[in-house]
């Protein structure tokens, strides 16, 4: 009954979606991925399509938004733009803008011509996404097999361009290996403890050996790493060159995004030795001044700590984190709702009806669609012996 309590509890936290009228059969549905917009470029000699997706809200608000930059843009902006957007929907990632570049000529720009390519980006491609949107200084790039070697490129001759590097099945192997090279340079340079690096690759016999042996090699270059400079290497299995990019992009934003999410505390020792709730409390002060956004504890997290502490015996200390947080947000349908499941599951039902009843009053008064949750809640609570 438990982790019944707890998902449904989870599902408490997930927009609701407004009913829409049924569409005919067969009636074509326009999904807005973001807009095309153009630079002329002084570097490259050619004006340059580049794709833009705009944060949800974000036309509503004064927000800045760290940016997402991706290589083989028209390839890789569908499945870029879902990724970022179901991540920040959950709360792994802020939101943020994606920027996807389009190729004109590939193996010009990620080849013999990278060193423009990367002018391009640097003086003259953030700049204008900079002046164009409101942007925060945390920007990320993102490669695929030729451009995942750029992006570690870009990491390595100018490691100030981007806070996040994430590279699937780099091309590492090109040009003897050229690129390695560079690193154990790079990895002795002082880093701000503000970057990090997320690459993959799957087996030799969908990479082949000479990329999979060079990306191997960049793994054991980077167990030298200091500190600063944080990194991960996941090795894919089941995949193919060309379908890395799908799991590496949304994973990256993950691993790139890391100080955005709180420690998995699964235990009350684990609760306790982080501080409790002044440490988690300090956590979100520290993300909302990283990020500009509030520093509040979210519904989620006292959602989560507080079923965490039923689970593993300390019930009273769970109650209280739902008691806290509708005394927080007391014209909540949700925080009711919260308080109430976790009552019930600690078999104090009239208090748990008492709450429910009272959720389910705001709810029809704000007209929010939990009354229908609520109310079935109080039919099953009476019910019951």
């Amino acid at each position: 009954m438990k982790s019944s309590l707890f998902f449904l509890t989870v599902l408490l936290l997930s927009p609701l979606p407004a009913s829409e009228p049924a569409t005919e059969q067969g009636e074509a549905v326009t999904v807005d991925l973001g807009r095309k917009v153009q630079i002329a470029s002084t570097v490259l000699g050619e004006t340059r399509d580049i794709l833009v997706h705009l944060p949800a809200g974000y036309n509503q608000t004064t927000d800045r938004y760290p940016v997402v930059y991706v290589l083989d843009g028209r390839d890789h902006f569908h499945h870029g733009t879902l990724a970022a957007k179901t991540l920040a929907r959950f709360g792994r990632i802020p939101k943020v803008i994606v920027v996807a570049i389009p190729n004109t000529n590939r193996n010009r720009d990620l080849g013999r011509g990278k060193d423009q390519f990367k002018r391009f980006i640097n003086d003259e491609l953030v700049p204008m996404i900079d002046k164009t949107y409101r942007t925060r200084d945390r920007n990320v790039l993102f490669g695929h097999s030729m451009a995942g070697a750029f992006a570690l490129y870009m990491l390595a001759s100018e490691p100030n361009s981007f806070q996040g590097t994430i590279a699937a099945s780099p091309s590492l192997q090109m040009e003897d290996r050229k690129l390695l090279a560079q690193f154990p340079a790079f990895l002795a340079q002082k880093h701000a403890g503000t970057q990090s690096l997320y690459f993959t690759r799957t087996t030799a016999a969908q990479e082949g050996t000479d990329l999979s042996e060079a990306v191997d090699q960049l793994a054991a270059l980077m167990k030298k790493a200091p500190p600063a400079l944080a990194w991960e290497y996941h090795f894919i299995p089941n995949e193919t060159h060309m379908t890395t990019p799908n799991l590496t992009l949304y994973q990256g934003l993950s691993v790139v995004f890391r100080d955005y999410q709180l420690p998995s505390l699964a235990t009350f020792k684990a609760f306790q030795e982080y501080g409790g709730m002044a440490g988690i409390q300090a956590f979100y002060e520290k993300r909302g001044e990283t990020y500009g956004i509030a520093k509040d504890i979210p519904m989620g997290t006292y959602n989560s700590i507080g079923w965490m502490l039923i689970e593993d015996g300390h019930q009273e200390a769970g109650l209280l984190r739902f008691k806290e947080l509708l005394k927080k947000k007391p014209q909540s349908p949700r925080a009711h709702a919260m308080l109430g499941n976790a009552l019930a599951e600690l078999n104090q039902k009239e208090q748990a009806l008492a709450t429910f009843r009272a959720g389910l009053e705001l709810a029809k008064s704000q007209h929010s669609r939990l009354a229908e949750f609520l109310s079935r809640r109080i039919d099953q609570l009476t019910k019951e012996p």
